[in-house]
């Protein structure tokens, strides 16, 4: 199937390059791939008012805040099913039984269970801030021409 073309201010355009598209990644513990979308203002906003710091800034200092960086790839999740909160009987540090409430992002931390799976969803983070953000995907990439 061919893409259409667009005119847009004198040039033809695909309808991809006029609407960021979706990144996907898979995670091995559920064996199923998930979708996110691109970035609103909405989530600019949410994430210094909730972070302190812009989504642009999860790769700070060539390392990375995988708390916050979930967080973030968490809220742009099409479908977010399978992290419902769920309560089970587990057992605290100090081997006392507790019980636990667990859902929302810190359900999804939890389901991120090896390197195939962080692989995966820095990817789809990636692409998407590229998507998103043409100009940070252009110091992405910059950036790891240097180190590359």
């Amino acid at each position: 199937m061919r893409c259409p073309l667009f005119f847009i201010h004198g040039a033809y355009m695909k309808l991809e390059e006029i609407k960021p598209m979706r990144s996907k990644f898979k995670l091995s513990s559920s064996n199923k791939e998930y979708s996110v979308r691109p970035f609103t203002l909405e989530d600019e906003i949410w994430a210094v008012n909730t972070l302190g710091a812009s989504i642009d800034n999860v790769f700070v200092g060539g390392s990375i805040n995988y708390d916050n960086f979930t967080r973030i790839l968490y809220r742009i999740i099409c479908d977010k099913s399978d992290f419902k909160r769920v309560t089970t009987m587990t057992y605290d540090d100090n081997g006392d039984e507790v019980e636990e409430s667990i859902g929302g992002y810190k359900k999804f931390q939890t389901m991120v269970m090896n390197d195939d799976d962080k692989t995966s969803i820095l990817k789809a983070f990636t692409e998407i801030l590229k998507k998103s953000r043409p100009e940070i995907g252009k110091a992405l990439e910059s950036d790891s021409k240097k180190k590359g």
